[in-house]
């Protein structure tokens, strides 16, 4: 029943840069069919019985995996180039400048250290925006050029990670904590010579900071979209059609916020063709039909000339998301219980109907990551003693409207 969604809408059920991390600690898939995935190639071939149209790759600034939950290591994302030319998948990189990871609480800049084609005069938050956009000029075409050559096809070339309130370590200051343990105590630093009122937020006012659009408008959103379209023009470099994407966080949940930010892209000259959105309906902000509201937002993007690809989601099985999820996932969404027929029920009215409202495309997020605290959200359950996983009923969401 994929054909009713069109040819084209993309359904980015992938590997995740968690998948190393279940293997290595044993976790075996299994669906319908009683074949056993043990390895990264037989588990992307699993989701590909499932409608999986590409394999997506998260990549940083470090070359090689640094030893945490997730790997978004150069190296892991050539690896998933060459697994996707191997399958005749494209390949759905994302590029981003932190050393090993950044999303809506905070992004790190760059460390450059393992590039020696890449010179700095100083301190990555002391050098000028000038400096800053040649630095990822050369970096994406670095990244866009070893992609390439594994024979890998990529579709759409993303550019960030929820890059609401900064990029590339501009931006708000995060709240006191957040990314110490990836990239050490202190790590922020606010880089005054792009724009001195930076050094001024105060990250407890971090709540009410974020829905400021007329701060972000002024103080941060100019210096993203000129060093994204540094990015995209390095990529272009390599790739001269390349199709460029970012996404944001639906935080705060509004149709003004996200019409603002990617109208504020296309004002200070970065012009994505996909406006892409973080959604994750059982988080406790904003309505209950959480899913009209995306709706909503969807028409407003395509009317400003964007086609929308939800770039993040996932919709718990069930109430007992613990640890950093405990708050944010065990709310219900109108019409959909936390149980395995609700999250189906979910991620197929979001495909189906978001076509009707200009979504080309669904990553689940971390479909495949059993571990605590995210077990709900994840497309499997866990039997703990075999290290079974088991598809819930969620994995044959797009290969029926019943």
């Amino acid at each position: 029943m994929m054909d009713r969604l069109g040819g084209d809408f993309r359904y980015s059920l992938s590997v995740s840069p968690f998948i190393e991390k279940m293997l290595e600690n044993g976790a075996r898939y299994k669906d319908e069919t009683d074949i056993f995935a043990c390895d990264m190639e037989s588990v992307q071939r699993l989701f590909m019985r499932h409608g999986s149209t590409e394999v997506f790759a998260r990549i940083a600034t470090a070359k090689k995996y640094y030893g945490s939950s997730s790997n978004h290591s150069l190296e892991a994302a050539v690896k998933r180039a060459k697994l996707s030319a191997k399958l005749g998948l494209p390949l759905n990189p994302e590029i981003n400048p932190f050393h090993y990871y950044g999303d809506i609480g905070g992004q790190p800049g760059p460390d450059f250290s393992e590039y020696p084609e890449i010179s700095l005069s100083g301190r990555w938050h002391d050098i000028s925006l000038a400096e800053m956009e040649e630095a990822l000029y050369k970096f994406a075409a670095i990244v866009a050029n070893a992609l390439l050559e594994t024979g890998a096809r990529v579709n759409v070339w993303d550019i960030g990670n929820e890059i609401n309130f900064g990029f590339a370590g501009i931006g708000l200051s995060p709240k006191p904590g957040d990314f110490e343990a990836e990239h050490g105590a202190g790590w922020y630093k606010p880089a005054v010579n792009i724009d001195p009122v930076l050094a001024d937020f105060n990250p407890d006012d971090y709540e009410a900071g974020f829905a400021d659009i007329g701060f972000l408008q002024k103080h941060v959103w100019p210096y993203e979209a000129s060093l994204l379209n540094a990015i995209a023009e390095g990529i272009r470099s390599i790739c001269i059609n390349a199709v460029i994407a970012t996404h944001i966080a639906t935080v705060p949940f509004s149709i003004e916020f996200a019409s603002a930010f990617y109208q504020a892209m296309l004002d200070f000259g970065f012009s994505p063709q996909i406006a892409g959105l973080s959604f994750y309906p059982s988080n406790p902000m904003g309505p209950e039909d959480r899913l009209g509201l995306l709706f909503d937002i969807s028409d407003a993007l395509c009317d400003m000339g964007f086609e929308v690809f939800i770039a993040e989601y996932a919709y718990p099985a069930g109430y007992g998301a613990d640890g950093f999820f405990a708050e944010g996932w065990n709310h219900v969404s109108t019409g959909y219980p936390l149980s395995p027929n609700g999250q189906k029920d979910m991620l197929r009215d979001l495909c189906f109907k978001g076509r009707e409202h200009g979504i080309c495309g669904v990553r689940p997020w971390a479909p495949d990551l059993v571990s605590p605290g995210w077990l709900q959200g994840s497309f499997f359950s866990l039997d703990e003693e075999t290290k079974t996983a088991e598809a819930r009923p969620v994995i044959n969401a797009l290969m029926s409207t019943g």
